[in-house]
């Protein structure tokens, strides 16, 4: 690449970020983002924090959660997003801060990493449109500002790379590319274990597409070596989660609330659903659909489907967007029920995320099938339908005023100590021993011996006692740990 591509590039990008900027502004706001599991990973993140402090640089455990009682809770909760949260943290951020600047930071990341995946296979226009309409797709969105599940955008942000490495290595690349896959495979492992599922699933959908259109199976080893490099890199992440699994109670994490039939998405709710803040399964429950810009980069590819250029990569993607899509619907329940893994992405509707990208490099595809002459006006028509559809969603619900301590180790064993019930410090209950069950906490605490007094308060216990006697803290027992 020479000079003069490279400030091309350079341009293009800064376009892109540019046009994110609408997208986090609401970011700026006083305040934090209300999401829907962003108080949890607040707590998290102190949690977190409060373990590199005391020298455990790969924490596992996260001793305040679980109503004071301890909670494995990084043992199979990937860490990556929690570190990069961490240096606006040690920078004077509070936890909460901490996690507004991981949702712009992501999402604009989104944008950036696709216009690197989309302009090497249809030009720097192309890339610029798939890019801003990757960072407002509507399911983007509501991962940012309704779920607030920051882990889960920081994995999308790099599955644009993955598959431009996949890319190449289908167009016969050498090992490079081979180990560049491997490691965005294990960074997306360390980021968020369920975006690594999707993306094994969009690798092989992509990789047996392409060998079959193109009668060529080779590939097919160098992806599937890089995938186990991948898988070999972050073995120090899934391994044990894998293996300590049967201990908890994880199969909490399939049944009740989290059994996918309850949440598969009405057809035509994919097409237009309005823009909420509730919960899956619940009354005004967030938006499910694909996006107008999405909907026409694969409408669009339908429509052409049988234009020469490129149309390996388009078909790979338009066979992954068509099959996401029936996999968020009720009509692939027996595919639900015949692959049991698939169980444990919980909730149909997180097919979405990979259409989403999908659809947007179609849509960036759309706009280079434009003669040159009207390419520009017509890619400032498709993002002014991204622009105009998208800005007017990226913003939380409300903006909560969380106290300075938030997420602190004090605040949590106060916000435990007043607990009755389940509060945010055990959302997750199936990473607890099979034998345990969920206490709230008590204020006071068991005692044999007569005359003995045990007085709670956060972080300290008072006992007053007239002669010996036996104390009983409780904890969990975690089957072989110590």
């Amino acid at each position: 690449m020479n000079p003069s591509q490279v400030d091309a590039h350079g341009k293009a990008m800064l376009l892109v970020f540019l046009l994110g900027l609408p997208a986090i502004l609401s970011l700026l706001h006083p305040g934090t983002v209300s999401g829907h599991d962003i108080q949890y990973h607040t707590v998290a993140l102190g949690q977190f924090h409060e373990a590199l402090r005391a020298g455990e640089w790969f924490p596992r455990w996260a001793p305040d959660m679980a109503a004071g009682y301890g909670y494995p809770n990084f043992v199979f909760y990937p860490p990556l997003a929690y570190y990069l949260a961490m240096i606006p943290v040690w920078l004077g951020a509070t936890y909460a801060g901490a996690w507004d600047i991981a949702i712009g930071a992501f999402l604009l990341a989104s944008g950036l990493t696709t216009y690197v995946l989309a302009a090497p296979l249809w030009g720097r226009v192309a890339g610029v449109v798939a890019g801003v309409a990757y960072m407002y797709a509507p399911y983007h969105l509501v991962v940012a500002y309704v779920k607030g599940a920051v882990p889960e955008l920081l994995g999308m942000a790099l599955w644009p790379v993955a598959l431009l490495f996949l890319v190449r290595i289908h167009r016969g690349a050498g090992t490079r590319n081979v180990v560049g896959f491997a490691i965005v495979l294990a960074a997306t492992l360390l980021a968020h274990s369920l975006s690594a599922l999707l993306l094994a699933g969009m690798t092989l959908v992509h990789s047996l597409t392409l060998a079959a259109l193109r009668r060529d199976p080779r590939p097919l080893v160098r992806v599937a070596t890089a995938t186990l490099l991948g898988l070999a890199l972050a073995a120090f992440v899934w391994w044990p989660a894998l293996a300590e699994s049967r201990l908890v109670q994880s199969n909490l994490m399939t049944i009740g609330y989290f059994n996918f039939a309850a949440h598969f998405v009405p057809v035509l709710d994919l097409v237009h659903s309005g823009w909420n803040y509730g919960a899956s399964g619940y009354p005004a429950q967030f938006s499910r659909s694909l996006g107008p810009a999405q909907w026409l980069g694969l409408l669009g590819a339908l429509v052409l489907f049988r234009r020469p250029g490129g149309r390996g990569e388009r078909f790979a993607l338009l066979v992954l967007a068509l099959l996401c899509l029936f996999l968020c619907v009720r009509l692939s329940a027996p595919l639900w029920e015949a692959i049991p893994l698939l169980a444990y992405l919980q909730f149909p509707w997180k097919f979405l995320a990979p259409a989403a990208l999908a659809g947007s490099l179609l849509l960036g595809w759309l706009v280079a099938e434009v003669p040159v002459q009207a390419r520009r006006p017509v890619a400032g028509l498709a993002l002014a339908l991204v622009l105009g559809f998208g800005v007017r969603q990226a913003h939380p619900w409300q903006q909560i005023m969380r106290e300075e301590d938030f997420g602190t180790p004090a605040h949590v064993r106060e916000l435990t100590f007043r607990a009755t019930g389940a509060d945010v410090t055990h959302i997750y209950t199936s990473y607890l021993p099979k034998t345990a069950v969920l206490q709230p906490t008590p204020r006071s605490v068991p005692a044999d011996g007569e005359g003995m007094v045990v007085e709670g308060e956060p972080g300290r216990l008072t006992v007053e006692a007239r002669q010996a006697g036996m104390l009983r803290l409780h904890v969990y027992a975690f089957p072989g740990w110590r």
